[in-house]
């Protein structure tokens, strides 16, 4: 790049000097012989070239020969960082030697090579250790990787009860050979004492009966058990049904006056299924109540199967057989599995099932492994276990934690032109361990903490619809909204709802207006489980496109303490557009011989204003019809086709003829144009029953003609028809091969 440049420059400067010597010349009118140069321009022209020169130099000087400044090349950053993941507590018993394997995780955004592990401790810890082997060198470690060592601890026999602390060194280089240093640290804890916690769960649900009949009574049993560190008093559990399934007869609910530590208790309910029940598999939830637990109560789900009712085209189920939950107790960042066993449990696959755990929003236990899982196709019959891994993080308490499992799947059944997908959620507990740390003494009194607001009331779309379900543009339809409220004790009031449209880049502003009234409802109140209705007079604008559109519900109300809440969610509309199908005017010849083709032809128009898909012509008679059943696939809007087909008779006699014109519209509505139409076929026409009877004529064989001799010798008369026929039956094909050819031209510029 120098030299170009410094070629560039000279190039310039002598160019400058050029013209400077050449512009005196052009300055006097031009003669004969070039006037001489007076001696003030030379010594001026002399002058200027000094100048330049000296330019020169001081370019040559002062730009080319400068040192080069090289640009340093900007270096890769390299940041690993290594941290323990697990365990961050351990427990340990006086006297009792412990081996702990520790896992070390690269959480950092680039390797970690030549890994070394030291430890520390307190002077004052009652306890000694050692690595055990060479476990704390570590070849590398790569950006979330992870790598364990082993540590063995000797507790003094009688050591202190207490928490210490041990620090981690982790000394390594990174990609670029730069040497770098991490530290962490765990919390060892020594023989102290624990606290009482539960972890109930109800486990063996079954029904006295495997096949349920429709207006018929069963009971249910299940097995409440304790592995909790304590005896347990004051729980309940609770029998729940469905407002369209089965039911508990009576209150539903038994309560259980003492569970012993490790001990276990039956309850029983009884349940019944109304008459006229769909058949069909239907959920039964059992809900326990303890001290501690969860506010709703933790749940279990199982479901029975109804029949002799009413029959449903339902045909895939899926069941959980069981939940296998951690026991004891499990303290911060240790690991434990849950395992959820599924069974399709219908006649058919099961499609797109998935799993999805929920430890909480807290972030007191989280997954370490994926959360969801999925099953594409779940035969008839299977079974799965699927395994779910999670593990108490340092802001849990030494408390039981409910972990949610969610299972949705396509149940086989089809509305609005999607699968219908069934879904249900059951529970699993955990019992976290992790003792409050002393706190610090401050220099300023704590404020008292603020009561926390739990339970806030929730109101959600139980169901709508529309009718009709297909809405037609530019006409009107009532939308039906079944309001429910959540909560189990609190009255919502003052319930203010807004329809509005949600905007997308195909569709701005609302396709939906309101009939006679405003895009606003308002309701008094809705007690606490209970639904409230209302239906909408709505108008779709006729320029609406034939797709689903989206309306946005958004409420605001009160709890029964005037707290206000504000809420939203959305519901789809299918709106569809004229479909139109237009066959021109055609007919068939009504009469025919055998073998010999008969043609028909016409023009099709789509004047709706959708896109018609799958357009077929079928030809259904008694012939060969195979030339006039032609697929012609898509005829978009405004547009037309041409067709042109034959048929062949294949025998004599009187034949209905059926030609059929069949589309589809993008809701998959099926429109046809189906004309019907005789033909008589006859023999195949006899040439001598046109010949005149040459009985009778006498010819001289001198004198016969060539003409006559065509009408006497069978052989020339019938090679001469044949060959008539023939040219007669090229001359038909071409003109029909040449007019199919420009009707499926213009076809296909119209597509």
């Amino acid at each position: 790049m120098r030299n170009k440049t410094k070629e560039l420059t000279r190039g310039l400067l002598a160019l400058a000097i050029s013209f400077l010597l050449v512009v005196p010349a052009f300055a006097t009118e031009p003669t004969a012989s070039p006037a001489p140069v007076d001696s003030d321009v030379k010594q001026e022209l002399e002058s200027i070239q000094s100048q330049l020169n000296d330019l020169y130099s001081w370019i040559q000087s002062n730009v080319y020969n400068q040192p080069t400044t090289e640009v340093p090349t900007e270096k890769p950053v390299y940041t690993p960082l290594i941290k323990v993941s697990s365990p961050l507590n351990v427990n340990l018993t006086p006297g009792k030697e412990a081996v702990i394997e520790v896992f070390a995780k690269n959480v950092g955004s680039s390797y970690a090579n030549g890994v070394l592990v030291q430890a520390s401790t307190p002077t004052n810890a009652p306890f000694s250790f050692e690595f055990q082997g060479n476990s704390n060198v570590l070849s590398s470690i790569r950006d979330g990787g992870t790598a364990s060592f082993f540590l063995v601890v000797h507790p003094d026999s009688d050591a202190a009860a207490g928490n210490y602390t041990m620090d981690f060194k982790f000394s390594y280089k990174d990609e670029a050979g730069v040497s770098k240093t991490d530290t962490d640290i765990i919390q060892l804890r020594v023989a102290g004492s624990t606290v009482a916690t539960y972890n109930p769960v109800i486990k063996g649900i079954e029904a006295d009966k495997t096949q349920i009949e429709a207006g018929t009574s069963f009971n249910l049993s299940a097995v409440v058990s304790n592995p909790g560190s304590a005896d347990l008093s004051g729980a309940r559990v609770e029998a729940r049904g469905s407002v369209e399934g089965v039911s508990p007869n009576g209150s539903g609910t038994q309560s259980l006056e003492k569970i012993l530590k490790g001990g276990e208790v039956k309850v029983s309910f009884s349940l019944s299924a109304p008459k006229g029940l769909k058949d069909g598999s239907y959920p039964v939830t059992l809900a326990l109540f303890y001290p501690g637990g969860p506010e709703l109560g933790a749940t279990w789900t199982y479901y029975v199967d109804v029949s002799g009712g009413v029959s449903t085209s339902k045909s895939a189920r899926v069941e959980v057989t069981n939940i296998s939950g951690p026991s004891g107790q499990h303290n911060v960042g240790q690991v434990f599995d849950v395992v959820v066993s599924l069974k399709s449990a219908g006649p058919d696959v099961a499609k797109n099932v998935k799993v999805i755990a929920n430890a909480g929003a807290g972030g007191e236990v989280v997954p370490i492994s994926s959360s969801i899982q999925s099953i594409p196709n779940f035969e008839a019959g299977e079974t799965r276990d699927l395994v779910f891994s999670f593990a108490p993080t340092v802001a849990a308490k030494s408390q039981n934690y409910m972990i949610g499992f969610t299972v949705s799947y396509e149940n086989g059944t089809v509305e609005l032109d999607k699968y219908v997908v069934d879904s249900f959620e059951q529970f699993a507990g955990v019992l976290a361990y992790n003792p409050s740390p002393t706190p610090e003494p401050s220099p300023t009194p704590i404020p008292p903490e603020e009561p926390k607001k739990i339970s806030s009331p929730r109101i959600i779309i139980q169901s709508y619809k529309s009718d009709p379900v297909l809405v037609q543009a530019g006409s009107e339809f009532d939308l039906l909204l079944e309001f429910k409220n959540t909560h189990r004790t609190k009255t919502i009031s003052n319930i203010k709802v807004v329809l509005s449209a949600v905007e997308t880049v195909e569709q701005t502003g609302s396709v939906f207006m309101p009939v006679n009234g405003s895009n606003t409802l308002f309701m008094d109140e809705i007690l606490p489980g209970e639904t409230s209705s209302t239906t909408l007079r709505m108008y779709t604008v006729p320029n609406a496109l034939a797709r689903t559109y989206s309306l946005k519900v958004h409420y605001s109300f009160q709890d029964n303490d005037y707290n206000n809440y504000e809420d939203s969610e959305e519901i789809g509309i299918n709106v569809r557009q004229v479909t139109k199908l237009e066959v021109g005017e055609y007919s068939i010849p009504s009469d025919g011989f055998i073998y010999q083709p008969t043609y028909f032809s016409f023009n099709i128009i789509n004047s709706g204003k959708v896109n018609l898909n799958n357009l077929r012509v079928s030809v259904e008679a008694d012939m060969d019809t195979s030339n006039a059943n032609i697929y012609m696939g898509a005829l978009k809007l405004g547009s037309s086709a041409y067709f042109d087909g034959y048929i062949t008779p294949m025998s004599s006699g009187t034949f209905p003829v059926k030609v059929i014109v069949s589309c589809e519209d993008d809701s998959g509505t099926i429109l046809e144009d189906t004309r019907e139409f005789l033909v008589t076929v006859a023999e195949e026409p006899v040439m001598d029953a046109f010949m005149p009877d040459n009985e009778g004529l006498v010819f001289e064989e001198e004198e016969q003609s060539g003409i006559a001799l065509i009408f006497t010798n069978p052989w020339i008369k019938w090679g001469s028809i044949a060959g008539g026929v023939v040219v007669i039956a090229v001359i038909i094909i071409a003109i029909v091969a040449s007019k199919r050819r420009k009707s499926q031209k213009g076809w296909l510029e119209d597509e």
